[in-house]
């Protein structure tokens, strides 16, 4: 699959920014490229013959054509000449698996009909004279979008967003991509028929058209995320390790998400590639999921005997994986839910308040994604596109998955009572397993913990920011620590502070412009330290909703001793103070359970009332019960 750009200039009518958008487009793009799922082929000079050249060479194999520089309705200007459209047209028809010409020049809109008439299938053109800066900033957007995983369609909304965002109005034009043909006139012809396209005149002139027929083929078209590699055949290990032995078959669905995981399993030994030692493949399990899943693997790494402690191990990570996947599709949901209309809000949206530390072990997370994902109007707008897939999986009979969660959610009821403890362990890896196998796209993306934001605005560069953050998937890091490198914390695009978030792509030190896409996954999932200024990161999933407050378990145990909170630190609320933290409190010893007994022991020791020192009484997680609340009052 290649995507190839084109460019061309005019010295006599220079354009100041077009390679700054063969930069900027290469560089969205790369992160793809780097993981082998498309081609780049770019051409900042482009000439008729180079042209041919590629057009006929690459036979087939280009899905993207762009071309960036002066044009008009009739023509695309090349460094040696005036190309003809219906020459160009009759070229990209040869191009059976071409998606979508983009002519980001003046005036393109009178060359649709003559490509589609040669048989392309969706045009991006305008109807206008654009500006130099616009037609820059537009095909930048358009194509960060989709090296992020959206549609055409949403790419195209996206880019139209930014636009609107950076330029209110439309600035006076001076340097625009036009050749200056009469026939570039938009108003020499007439509207087009039978296509499906976007005419909001001057102040937004490029159109996404789609010949009739085609509508669906290419508005949901996506770069692909997923290539298919082949990964060395494990050993037969089962001897060697008889637990966690299906956990390792998990990998090689991961390495077709995230292929840097592949790299991680082989090392060259005098000049051959050779693989590593298998027994060292669970930790690229736990470090490329996300830490929340991860953690939980890392726990069934030290339950290695088939007893009950690891039986309870496993329903434990089942339980996380189902709920951080539902919290990932329930922050997505809330995060558009202004563009859904609902005549009554669903009634398992309500029933979060039905949550107890008795009622989560069982509560169906699976199902309440479907449930979830159904109501999404526009599958093609999710965050996280994989869930499609998944959840077609889930609802498909016969399927592995619906067979492994039936068994797993009957497990979790009973896990206690099992008397074959030997059987019921392997049985419940095996299903496990299947569950995190459905769930691998997620090492194709990256977890942070977000602290604060800074605003770099010096006077001779651009405006970046510098986060402090930590990985959360740690793929780069074995320990959840801070970058402290610039090149890791200095970003073009921001995020929210105080927060987790979901970025795509793994790698941000390759993968810049990744942040322009991220999921913000609060309240659901924190880093309680983020609140009480500490340097660790201590990570915390919501729990249940209780008088008012509400309720996290720590990842640090398995869910059912984070919620037995024994050693008084693995649950934490909502209302707790920074004294709770300080005089180290727990969550049954808190600021409103507090009497007047201490004074009296103390006046009663020492013959004088107790030495008062200063309180301080703030809810720490203030924020988190502001954002619950908001969520309840649109949801109620």
């Amino acid at each position: 699959m290649t995507v190839l750009l084109t460019f061309a200039d005019d010295q006599s009518a220079h354009l100041d920014l077009l390679k700054a958008e063969s930069r900027d487009i290469r560089a969205a793009l790369r992160p793809l490229e780097k993981k082998e799922f498309i081609k780049i082929q770019c051409e900042e000079s482009m000439t008729a013959d180079e042209l041919t050249a590629f057009l006929l060479d690459l036979k087939d194999e280009i899905t993207l054509f762009h071309y960036g520089g002066h044009a008009g309705g009739a023509a695309l200007r090349l460094e040696d000449a005036d190309a003809n459209a219906k020459g160009i047209a009759r070229l990209l028809a040869e191009q059976q698996n071409l998606k979508l010409v983009f002519l980001n020049g003046c005036s393109t809109r009178g060359q649709v009909e003559t490509l589609f008439a040669a048989g392309v299938k969706a045009v991006v053109a305008t109807s206008t004279p654009i500006a130099d800066p616009k037609a820059k900033d537009f095909a930048v957007a358009f194509y960060d979008a989709l090296a992020n995983k959206r549609t055409i369609r949403r790419a195209f909304d996206i880019a139209k967003g930014v636009l609107e965002m950076k330029y209110r109005s439309t600035p006076t034009i001076e340097i625009v991509r036009s050749i200056g043909f009469a026939d570039g006139d938009v108003h020499a012809f007439p509207p087009l028929g039978g296509l499906r396209g976007d005419t909001e005149g001057v102040e937004m002139p490029w159109n996404l058209y789609v010949k009739e027929g085609f509508g669906d083929e290419i508005l949901d078209f996506r770069l692909p995320s997923y290539r298919k590699i082949d990964v060395p055949t494990l050993p037969d290990i089962a001897a060697a390790m008889p637990t966690n032995r299906y956990l390792m078959l998990v990998l090689s669905e991961m390495c077709q998400y995230n292929q840097d995981i592949f790299s991680q399993m082989v090392e060259m030994r005098r000049g051959d590639e050779v693989q590593k030692d298998s027994s060292t493949y669970l930790d690229l399990v736990v470090r490329n999921f996300p830490f929340v899943i991860g953690s939980q693997i890392q726990l069934l790494r030290q339950t290695t005997a088939a007893d009950a402690d690891r039986l309870e191990q496993l329903v434990s990570t089942y339980i996380v994986v189902g709920q951080t996947l539902y919290y990932i599709l329930l922050s997505d949901f809330w995060g558009q839910k202004d563009k859904m209309k609902f005549p009554t809000t669903p009634d398992f949206l309500k029933n979060h308040g039905n949550l107890t530390a008795e009622t989560l072990p069982m509560f169906p997370f699976f199902e309440k994604i479907s449930d979830l994902y159904a109501l999404f109007p526009e599958k093609d707008n999710l965050f996280v596109p994989e869930f499609t897939q998944l959840v077609i999986n889930l609802n498909a009979d016969g399927s592995p998955l619906k067979a492994a969660i039936k068994y797993l959610d009957i497990l979790r009821g009973t896990f206690r009572t099992a008397t074959d403890l030997p059987t019921a362990c392997d049985r419940a890896e095996l299903m496990l397993s299947v569950v995190l196998k459905e769930a691998a796209f997620l090492a194709g993306y990256q977890m942070l913990t977000v602290r604060n934001i800074e605003l770099d605005n010096p006077r001779a560069r651009s405006i970046s920011y510098e986060l402090k953050m930590a990985p959360l998937n740690a793929v780069v890091h074995t320990s959840l620590s801070f970058y402290n490198d610039d090149i890791y914390r200095r970003k073009v695009h921001y995020t929210n502070c105080d927060s987790v978030v979901l970025v795509s792509g793994n790698d941000l030190l390759n993968e810049e412009n990744a942040l322009g896409f991220y999921l913000n996954l609060s309240p659901f999932i924190m880093d309680k330290n983020t609140f009480l200024a500490q340097p660790q990161v201590d990570l915390f999933l919501f729990a249940y909703e209780k008088a008012d407050n509400y309720y996290y378990y720590a990842l640090r145990h398995n869910v059912f001793i984070a919620l037995e909170n024994e050693k008084g630190t693995d649950i934490v609320h909502t209302a707790m103070t920074r004294d709770d933290f300080k005089e180290g409190r727990n969550i049954t010893a808190n600021a409103a359970d507090k009497t007047d007994d201490f004074d009296a022991v103390f006046t009663a020791a020492f013959g004088t009332a107790a030495i008062k020192t200063k309180v301080d009484t703030t809810p720490v997680f203030a924020d988190l019960e502001n954002q619950f609340e908001q969520f309840k009052t649109e949801f109620a």
